[in-house]
């Protein structure tokens, strides 16, 4: 019986043609629609599945005491037979688990796969493969995948094993070491597979997906040659390569500072720009990158902008409260987009990612907020990846080679050079014009876990100084030239160990960058002398060593830790000073007769320390927290300073000064109750007139602002679709003398877009009476005053390249003792423009004209009338 099937009987009365156009396009949505991932993969050889195809394997572990289950065919809902692997690795120790490969040539095939799920996710272990040969390679799994608590597939390309003959293999095997601690682990269907060359030409080429994607592992010692630097307000960031490290040879540092007049506060953020390829992050569920905070406290938002220039964020304000590395984890489907009045098409493009930004957000204050930080902090970020299912790998990462912008100059083996240049032209009416130039060269090695950083600098001469032609009958030619040397030239070292054991994480040597708080160490580069850096379990330490001149030294701890919700922070800081005597003498054979040996004196000392609680509860809704803190300082002796590296002893105290002071704040913090967007934050607290460490920030400012006064502190801040309100009232008695006092309101409204255009009006009314004299820097302060201080913002973003900054200001001052009235008003304008990434041009200028010229400030830093302009290269 012979059966024919005539399409005209079955389809009636279509036509020839219509036929041809429905198999045509039948055949053509199949090949774009219908190959999935695991058809393209029509090649392949199971090696294992735990169901009909049963491969030989095999375990083995060492005779410390480390434990190892293995359970096979143990049914999973999901995948049905499968293998468990339940490990505890003691220390030192190592166990593992494999399958025999038999000989196997793999030449012929592309990748090895497998499926995985772990019990609690971020499950880590070695993968490796060995051959007849006895060759074998190991990878960490976490390069490929991020295990998690679901069935995930892994692909690990075989030419990772580079070095292992792959023509007649012997076994894949798992491996866990005391690194990977305890955990469980599921795994099913390993496979070695290729793609189907059968379907060349459709692209297919482009469309190898995978569940892991490095976009940044910051392997690079001139950040700048990627990186785009933007900042808001009177805010500044610098990026550097650091050898303080996750993983590989470099991290990025981000050096910040926020400051702005504004109660909403500041921010700052380094910009990732697409030239003609825009990403394709399709397929990923989530954006993660590992941070070491700074224990600041500041916001770390991580931001996409997408094809249609619309900005989706994502916030973390736990991540910079910590000190160490931890994983700042985005999960896609928590990035919000950034509301303004005029929206696109309120969906995140993934299929095209034309940028995105690192940025650091302060928790809000102005720079006249008690206990605002607004000196230098820094935090480092890297290895930045996405993680999901099916993410196209070629175009999921930037290109290998940075547009024309990348610049690279020597390196020798393991040992990079970068450096910098910096022009600037200064007009001020104290020294009216001159050209200054700046040069520094950076040597970064790494040798394992030891690394090392060397920077020389130099400031050479003003151009106008540089030479003089001039004629002399007493020269032959009748003329000479004199040129004048370098002015100035400074050594930068150090040297680093990173992660020598699980509790030491980073020594340093050289110059250190110390930031513990605004209260006992603030920011003071230069300094040398040894720090060190670990985890005990949930607690953090750091601890330094400062080296001075002579006897003198500063020592200081800082301890975090955090449990079940609660953020606790203590830090001291001890410092002492000798100086020498200059006729020192001692008593021998009677007589009382010169030394030749160097004799010194204590001649002050000074110790604080403070201990730090928070907690937030309801989702972060609302915080509590509270700070306490001790001074205490010793003079035994005045000191001859005229030479600062030199201090003289002069004569002892007697008695000796000492002075001590206590610190009391206490603080709430209310986020989005009810209203959303709205912060609300409370703050007491006392501050004896003798709370002064040394270390404090911005010493003159801080005696007067947060020394010496018992007060209260309220302010609210509001923001909806770009529009940002806010409004502060802060009131003080001092503890000196309870007339004086300091009354102080502030408000702004702004509309602060972060992209195109900020633009923000703030005014501040203080009114003051204050008379003391600082007994630690001996500046007097004497107010009576009225002051009402007007501040117009405009940022505008011109384009990624171009930002303009102009920023109007006028103080009305009166004196209710005298009845006399001034007016100062000032206009600040800036021109920031970034030809490349590595060339920065900046053109600034301001202009101020006081009401008395009693206000007016002579000489350095020429801030209050200048023209300036620079050129900065990075190389």
């Amino acid at each position: 019986m012979k059966i024919i099937l005539n399409p005209h009987l079955l389809i009636g009365r279509w036509s020839q043609r219509a036929i041809t156009e429905f198999f045509f396009t039948f055949f053509t949505l199949f090949l774009l629609f219908g190959i999935s991932n695991d058809f393209l993969y029509a090649r392949g050889e199971s090696v294992e599945n735990f169901d009909d195809v049963r491969g030989s394997a095999f375990s083995f572990k060492d005779e410390k005491g480390t434990l190892l289950q293995v359970s096979i065919n143990e049914a999973d809902e999901v995948r049905n037979n499968v293998v468990t692997l339940h490990y505890d690795v003691v220390k030192e120790g190592w166990a593992g688990w494999g399958l025999s490969l038999k000989g196997i040539n793999l030449e012929d095939y592309t990748w090895l796969t497998f499926y995985i799920k772990g019990e609690k996710g971020g499950e880590d272990f070695e993968i490796g493969i060995k051959n007849k040969a006895n060759a074998e390679k190991k990878l960490l799994i976490s390069r490929f995948i991020d295990v998690s608590t679901e069935w995930r597939k892994v692909k690990i390309p075989l030419k990772e094993f580079e070095g292992v003959d792959i023509t007649s293999m012997d076994n894949l095997n798992l491996g866990f070491n005391d690194q990977s601690g305890k955990g469980t682990i599921l795994l099913d269907d390993f496979q070695f597979e290729v793609p189907d060359t059968s379907q060349e030409g459709i692209g297919l080429g482009s469309m190898v997906q995978v569940n892991k994607v490095l976009v940044d592992s910051f392997e690079r010692s001139n950040p700048t040659d990627v990186y785009l630097v933007y900042t808001g307000d009177e805010s500044s960031l610098e990026l550097n390569a650091s050898r303080i490290v996750k993983e590989g040879d470099f991290a990025m540092d981000l050096d910040y500072t926020l400051s702005t007049a504004r109660g909403w506060g500041s921010w700052v953020s380094a910009r990732w720009q697409a030239k003609e390829v825009t990403l394709d992050w399709r397929g990923a569920d989530a954006i993660k990158m590992w941070v070491k905070g700074d224990g600041s406290g500041n916001i770390m938002r991580f931001s996409l902008i997408d094809a249609d220039g619309e900005r989706w964020n994502y916030d973390d304000p736990e991540i910079l409260k910590l000190s160490q590395w931890d994983l700042m984890e985005m999960p896609i489907n928590k990035f919000t987009q950034e509301e303004k009045w005029t929206q696109k098409n309120q969906a995140l493009d993934l299929d095209q990612i034309r940028g995105y930004e690192i940025t650091i957000i302060s928790v809000g204050g102005s720079k006249s907020s008690p206990g605002v930080k607004t000196s230098a902090g820094k935090i480092q970020v890297d290895y930045l990846y996405v993680t999901g299912e099916a993410i196209a790998q070629v175009w999921a990462q930037p290109p290998k080679i940075v547009e024309k912008e990348k610049i690279r100059i020597l390196r020798i083996g393991n040992i990079e050079f970068n450096g910098q240049l910096f022009t600037e032209f200064l007009n001020a009416p104290e020294q009216k014009s001159t050209v200054n130039h700046f040069g520094k060269l950076i040597a970064n090695g790494k040798v394992g876990n030891y690394s090392a950083k060397f920077e020389i600098a130099a400031e050479s001469q003003e151009f106008g100084e540089a030479a003089r032609y001039s004629i002399a009958e007493s020269t032959a030619s009748g003329s000479t030239a004199v040129t004048q040397s370098s002015r100035e030239m400074q050594v930068n070292l150090q040297g680093f160990a990173n992660n020598i054991s699980p509790y030491l994480t980073q020594i340093t040597v050289g110059n250190l960058f110390v930031d513990y708080s605004p209260f006992t160490f603030s920011p003071v580069f230069g300094f040398k002398g040894l720090s060190v850096e670990g985890d005990l379990n949930r607690i953090n330490y750091h601890a330094f060593v400062l080296k001075h001149k002579y006897d003198s030294f500063t020592i200081g701890s800082r301890t975090k830790f955090y449990w079940e919700g609660f953020r606790f922070s203590g830090i001291t800081v001890y410092y002492r000073e000798t100086a020498k005597i200059n006729d020192s003498s001692v008593l021998k054979d009677g007589t009382l007769q010169k030394s030749k040996d160097l004799q010194l004196q204590e001649v002050q000392n000074d110790w604080v320390y403070t201990l730090d609680l928070d907690r937030a509860f309801w989702d972060d809704k609302i915080a509590f927290g509270g700070t306490f803190g001790y001074n205490r300082y010793t003079q035994r002796a005045q000191v001859d300073r005229s030479n600062p590296f030199d201090p003289v002893f002069v004569n002892l105290l007697d008695p000796a000064l000492q002075v001590d002071g206590f610190m009391g704040r206490g603080r709430v913090a209310l986020n989005s109750i009810y209203i959303p967007g709205l912060k609300i934050n409370y703050e007491i607290r006392s501050v004896d007139t003798n709370f002064k460490p040394r270390y404090r920030q911005s010493p003159i400012s801080f005696d007067d602002s947060e020394s010496d006064q018992k007060g209260h502190n309220i302010r609210a801040v509001e923001s909806w679709r770009g529009l940002v309100g806010s409004v502060e009232y802060d009131t003080i008695k001092r503890n000196v003398n309870d007339s004086y006092f300091k009354n102080r309101a502030n408000y702004g409204i702004g509309y602060y877009g972060f992209d195109k255009m900020d633009i923000a009006f703030s005014q501040e009314i203080r009114r003051e009476e204050y008379v003391n004299t600082s007994n630690r820097t001996s500046v007097a302060y004497n107010k009576n005053e009225k002051v009402i201080v007007s501040e117009l913002y405009i940022r505008t973003q011109i384009n990624p390249k171009l930002a303009f900054f102009i920023r109007p200001k006028r103080e009305d001052i009166e004196h209710p003792g005298s009845g006399k009235t001034f007016v100062t008003e000032a206009l600040y304008g800036k021109l920031e423009y970034f030809p490349m990434t590595n060339l920065k041009i900046l053109g600034e200028f301001r202009t101020t004209h006081f009401g008395s010229t009693d206000f007016e400030p002579k000489g350095f830093p020429y801030d209050d009338n200048f023209v300036r302009g620079s050129i900065e290269f990075n190389f």
